[in-house]
């Protein structure tokens, strides 16, 4: 064979095998000889256009038990065929040979046998596809008990909130990469199920179309994008986090102990100006939430009194700004789990107003005026919660967010 000079570095197009090999021989009838596998490339060389036959052959496993220079010996009796081995593809798997005689004899004659070292391909696709539907669906269920599941109302409501981006975006891109796994499984699995159905044809053909072609690598590079995506997301999150910017970041998350913020006000009722059990703790716990996947923005503050050897007393206003009316009637289902003795009460500037007690028998006010709500409770007995109506209503038009 008369090589010339001109070369080039070409992607294989393919995941079928059978599409493959038929793709390079109809390259060398252009002139064109794979001299060099490299993973998803091939290196070619510019010749003389001829027919060169191409075989790829799956490659045996490490734990298979296999006699002293097995793999010696059958390079050497392939190599006395008149068949050179190429090297491996990476996303197959497969040893790539090439003959350059048309009368060499095919690598395997008997199909059982070729039938039995196809099979580890589809072993090996199903593994792996079984790996990637548990990851997704532990994601998926994840989000789906984050949304729709729950225990108790606090701890519902909370989970549906605290949803981040990052977590939808992810289950996304698992489910996108479990489908992908079981379309490349497919493709692969090409020369096995060709024998297992007797074909006397060689392969399908493969897409010649200048779209079809365009399309396959555009569809890499946005799988290959996409899965940049999480890990961008995190990463920025991340550091938002740490630095503790003013401005909220995506799924941000905030938690104090001992004090409020000083530099923004929070929706809340002071329990201090009101008439209330006990003695004031000045321990003052909150929370904060904003750009969620559900949510624009949510906050908690809770104040506690002391009540001689009784347990900590509690007073807790809860604010939600959902991003549609969706979210926001699930966190109202959410809110209410549990709840005994709900009614109607009858405030004008707003939507819907409950009164209630929650799953531990304490006394609450729901208000909710469009895709916003606050969500108003404390320990039996603290304080007069319901003659807090109007001034829970007045925070929904004092909230920033």
């Amino acid at each position: 064979m008369k090589k010339l000079t001109e070369g080039k570095l070409t992607r294989f197009p393919f995941r079928n095998p059978l599409q493959l090999q038929a793709w390079l021989e109809d390259l060398s009838l252009e002139g064109w000889a794979l001299e060099e596998v490299r993973g998803e490339y091939g290196v070619f060389q510019r010749v003389e256009p001829h027919r060169i036959r191409y075989r790829m052959e799956p490659v045996e496993g490490l734990w298979e038990d296999k006699p002293l220079g097995y793999y010696e010996e059958k390079e050497r009796l392939y190599e006395e065929m008149g068949w050179r081995r190429l090297g491996k593809t990476s996303r197959d798997l497969c040893y790539l040979y090439c003959a350059e005689d048309p009368d060499a004899p095919e690598l395997h004659t008997d199909a059982d046998i070729l039938k039995l070292l196809w099979r580890r391909t589809l072993r090996r696709s199903i593994l792996w596809s079984l790996l990637w539907l548990g990851i997704f669906l532990f994601r998926l269920l994840t989000l789906l008990n984050d949304l729709f599941g729950g225990i108790g109302a606090s701890t519902a409501s909370s989970s549906l909130v605290s949803i981040s981006i990052n977590q939808v975006i992810s289950a996304g891109f698992m489910g996108i990469v479990f489908l992908v796994s079981l379309w490349y499984g497919w493709e692969q699995c090409a020369p096995y199920r060709q024998l297992r159905r007797g074909d006397s044809e060689p392969c399908r053909p493969y897409p010649t179309g200048g779209w079809r072609w365009w399309r396959r690598r555009i569809a890499y590079v946005l799988i290959g994008l996409l899965a940049l995506v999480p890990l961008g997301s995190l990463l920025g999150v991340w550091s938002t986090m740490n630095q503790r910017i003013d401005a909220y970041p995506s799924n941000y998350f905030a938690y104090d102990l001992y004090s409020l913020p000083e530099h923004r006000e929070l929706p809340y009722i002071d329990l201090a100006g009101l008439d209330y059990r006990g003695t004031l703790n000045d321990r003052v716990s909150y929370w904060e939430r904003a750009n969620t996947f559900t949510t624009i923005y949510a906050s908690n503050v809770t104040q506690s009194t002391e009540v001689y050897s009784l347990p900590l007393q509690y007073l807790t206003t809860d604010y939600y700004h959902m991003r549609s009316a969706y979210f926001a009637d699930l966190l109202q289902e959410k809110l209410l789990l549990g709840a005994t003795g709900v009614e109607e009460l009858s405030l004008p500037e707003a939507d819907e107003a409950l009164r209630g007690r929650d799953e531990d028998n304490n006394p609450f006010l729901l208000v909710r005026r469009g895709n916003r709500m606050i969500y108003f409770e404390c320990s039996e007995g603290l304080v007069d919660l319901y003659a807090q109506a109007e001034a829970v209503v007045d925070l929904l038009d004092q909230a920033a967010y």
